[in-house]
C-alpha cells in the first residue's frame, strides 16, 4: 500500500486502531531498498492481516520524512493505536552514512520491511515482529545484521495466486535493470499482465523467466510449460530452476519442487538465487544466511558513492589490507555472493594470521543450514582461544540465532555489549537485546 502525505493519516495513523501498520520509507534510486522490499511484503502476506505495510517514497513525500526523522534509507517505522513506535529500524543504503539522491536516479522497485513493538499480540505475531525489528539492517550494503523469524513448514497442495518471482538483479542501475524492477514489482502487486508486457520487451534470463511466470493467471499450462522449456534450457541455472521449483509447488508437486531447488542450490552457488533455494529446502530455518558485521566503521568516501560505485570502490581497494578485504567481503556478502566474500574473508586472515576478527567472518561465511556445524565448530573453539573478543562473542550470539537458541544467543550479546558498549558491535549488541526484549522475549 502506497501512502502520501495527504493519506497518510487515514491509511497509516487511524489503520493503526485495528492492526500494527509498518511504514517503508524508501525511494526508487536506493539498491538496498529494493532489496528488501519483496522479504517485507511477502511477510506481511503470511501474516494474513494481522500486519499491514504501508510504503512511503521519501522523494515525493518529504514532509513526512521529516516529520519523523528519517535520516536514511531504508528505515522502517511501525504505528500501533495512532502512535509510532519508540525506536525504528534504519540502515544507510551507502555503508555507514544517509543517502543523498544521485544525480539521474532510474526509477524503478519497490521496498517495505516491518519492525513494530505491540503490547497485545499473539505469539505468531510476536515471532513476525522480532524479524522485523532488525530486518532493515539486513538491506546494508556492508553493515547491519538480520535476524530473521522461522518459518513454517509449506502446504503440500496446491497453491493459489502466482508462484513468487524472485529476480534479483544486486546494485545494476542500467536500463534493462530498472524496467526489470518495475516489471517485477508490478508482477508481487498481482498486475501479472502488466509486467509481462515489459519482460516481453527483453532477452535477459530473467526476463524470460518473469515473461514465463506473467501468464500464469491466464494459462497456468502455457505458463508452466514455458518455464519448464526454460529448466530444459538452462539445466545450470540457478534462477531458472529455483523459478521452476516454485512453479512446481504451486502446481502440487513438492517433491519434485525440492529436486529443482536442490539442482539449484548446487548449480551456481556464489548467487542469491542459491541462497533462496537454500530458504526453500530449509524452511524451519530463517531466510538468508547471518552477515559478518565489522568491528570498525567503513571509510567515510563511501557515503559520496552511489550503490554500485561502492561495490567499484571496495573491489578497488580489496588488496589494500585486512580491514579493506573485509569490507568487500561483507559487501559481496550482503549480495548474495556467500562464496566470493569467504574468498576475501579467507585473504584476510592469512594477512593477519593473529587477528581473531577476519577468523571469525571466515566462521560466519561457512554457514550452511545443511550443517551448521561448519560456523559452530569455528566459532566454538574460538570463544575458548579469546574469550574476551567482542567479535567472536557477537558472532556467535548472531548465529544462535539463526538455530533459535535465543536464550544462549542473548548471553552471548550481553558478554559482546560488556566488552564495549559503545563500540561499533556493542552497540549492534544493545539494539539486538532492545528489539528482542520489544517484542516479548526476556
Amino acid at each position: 500500500m502506497d501512502v502520501t502525505d495527504s493519506t497518510f493519516e487515514r491509511e497509516v495513523v487511524e489503520r493503526s486502531h485495528e492492526v500494527p501498520v509498518v511504514v517503508d520509507f524508501w525511494a526508487a534510486w536506493c539498491g538496498p531498498c529494493l532489496m528488501l522490499g519483496p522479504v517485507l511484503e511477502r511477510e506481511e502476506e503470511a501474516r494474513q492481516g494481522r500486519v499491514a505495510l504501508a510504503k512511503v517514497d521519501v522523494d515525493v513525500n518529504p514532509e513526512l520524512s521529516r516529520r519523523y526523522g528519517i535520516s536514511g534509507i531504508p528505515s522502517v517505522k511501525s504505528f500501533w493505536r495512532r502512535r509510532p513506535s519508540s525506536h525504528d529500524c534504519s540502515t544507510r543504503s551507502r555503508i555507514s552514512r544517509p543517502l543523498r539522491r544521485p544525480k539521474r536516479p532510474g526509477r524503478s522497485g519497490r521496498g517495505r520491511r516491518p519492525a513494530v513493538t505491540s503490547p497485545a499480540v499473539s505469539p505468531r505475531l510476536r515471532a513476525y515482529l522480532v524479524a522485523a525489528a532488525c530486518a532493515a539492517a539486513a538491506a546494508g550494503l556492508t553493515v547491519g545484521l538480520t535476524l530473521a523469524t522461522r518459518t513454517s513448514t509449506p502446504h503440500r497442495h496446491t497453491q493459489s495466486g502466482l508462484p513468487p518471482l524472485l529476480l534479483d538483479l544486486g546494485v545494476r542501475t542500467d536500463a534493462e535493470a530498472v524496467a526489470l524492477r518495475r516489471a517485477s514489482n508490478l508482477y508481487d502487486r498481482g498486475e501479472a499482465h502488466r509486467a509481462g508486457l515489459i519482460f516481453d520487451r527483453h532477452r535477459s534470463l530473467e526476463a524470460q523467466v518473469g515473461a514465463a511466470l506473467s501468464v500464469w493467471d491466464e494459462s497456468i499450462p502455457v505458463s508452466f510449460r514455458g518455464i519448464s522449456d526454460l529448466a530444459r534450457t538452462y539445466p545450470r541455472s540457478s534462477l531458472v530452476q529455483l523459478e521452476y521449483g516454485l512453479a512446481l509447488f504451486w502446481r502440487g508437486d513438492a517433491a519434485a519442487a525440492e529436486a529443482a531447488w536442490r539442482t539449484a542450490r548446487r548449480a551456481e552457488p556464489d548467487t542469491p538465487y542459491a541462497i533462496h533455494a537454500e530458504d526453500l529446502l530449509h524452511p524451519n530455518f530463517p531466510r538468508g544466511l547471518p552477515n559478518f558485521v565489522p568491528s570498525f566503521r567503513p571509510p567515510p568516501v563511501l557515503a559520496r558513492l552511489s550503490p554500485p560505485k561502492q561495490l567499484a570502490f571496495l573491489r578497488a581497494q580489496a588488496p589494500a589490507g585486512v580491514h579493506a578485504r573485509l569490507l568487500y567481503g561483507v559487501a559481496l556478502q550482503r549480495l548474495g555472493h556467500q562464496l566470493s566474500a569467504l574468498r576475501q574473508f579467507r585473504a584476510a586472515a592469512v594477512l593477519a594470521p593473529a587477528d581473531p576478527e577476519p577468523k571469525v567472518a571466515v566462521a560466519v561465511a561457512r554457514f550452511d543450514k545443511a550443517n551448521p556445524s561448519r560456523t559452530f565448530s569455528r566459532l566454538g573453539p574460538l570463544a575458548r582461544r579469546y574469550p574476551r573478543s567482542q567479535s567472536v562473542r557477537f558472532h556467535l550470539g548472531l548465529c544462535l540465532l539463526w538455530l533459535g537458541s535465543v536464550d544462549k544467543a542473548k548471553a552471548e550479546l550481553r558478554l559482546a555489549r560488556a566488552a564495549g558498549p559503545k563500540t561499533t558491535l556493542g552497540i549492534e549488541a544493545q539494539r539486538f537485546l532492545e528489539r528482542l526484549r520489544s517484542v516479548g522475549t526476556r
